[in-house]
């Protein structure tokens, strides 16, 4: 592939993930003021948070490790991936409690 196809696939991916976490900031200050009366909209909450991380995973570091061929990249990509799996067994057990 041209590398110009590279440098726009990898922007499309860092103005995605700019467009989108604002849009969850949003949604998140609304469950943050619903959770003060409804307890269950903590778990969407945190659930939000785990979605901003999988942006941030899936879409600008894709689009950095695109731009850059960094390892150090792929690296914090594959420990943030395991931390999302960890994450709803987490929540489970603290709402258990």
């Amino acid at each position: 592939m041209p590398t110009h196809l590279f440098t726009l696939r990898s922007g499309l991916l860092v103005v995605l993930f700019v467009l989108f976490t604002v849009f969850y900031g949003l949604v998140m200050v609304v469950l943050w003021n619903a959770s003060k009366e409804i307890i269950g909209f903590r778990y969407l909450l945190s659930s939000a948070v785990a979605d901003i991380l999988c942006m941030v995973q899936y879409g600008l570091l894709d689009g950095i490790a695109i731009l850059t061929k960094s390892p150090l990249v792929g690296l914090y990509m594959d420990w943030v991936w395991f931390a999302c799996c960890f994450h709803l067994p987490l929540i489970a057990c603290f709402i258990s409690l």
